[in-house]
């Protein structure tokens, strides 16, 4: 999988690391680590946690998550020693 499209939210503010995307008796799953201990982006004016931006770099074990539960594109963006990870949000006009 390429690293750019490996990264989701999930509907209870998980984020998930995707390794691979199956079929369990054709429901869509998704095979991957959840993001643990993530912590705010430090010098915002607020906590940047309400946005959904978070610093982190320890996974979970493999687990199995729901793919229906995806609710938007995560980016990874390298800082300093671990990375900083944002919604990417799509919008129509």
């Amino acid at each position: 999988m390429n690293k750019a499209d490996q990264f989701c939210y999930l509907q209870d503010g998980t984020i998930v690391r995707i390794r691979n995307i199956c079929l369990n008796y054709e429901n869509p799953i998704l095979i991957g680590e959840s993001l643990i201990n993530p912590v705010g982006f430090p010098n915002y004016p607020i906590d940047s946690k309400e946005f959904d931006i978070v610093i982190g770099n320890q996974w979970s074990q493999s687990t199995i998550f729901d793919a229906n539960d995806i609710t938007r594109k995560a980016v990874c963006i390298p800082y300093e020693k671990s990375y900083c990870f944002l919604p990417l949000i799509h919008s129509s006009i």
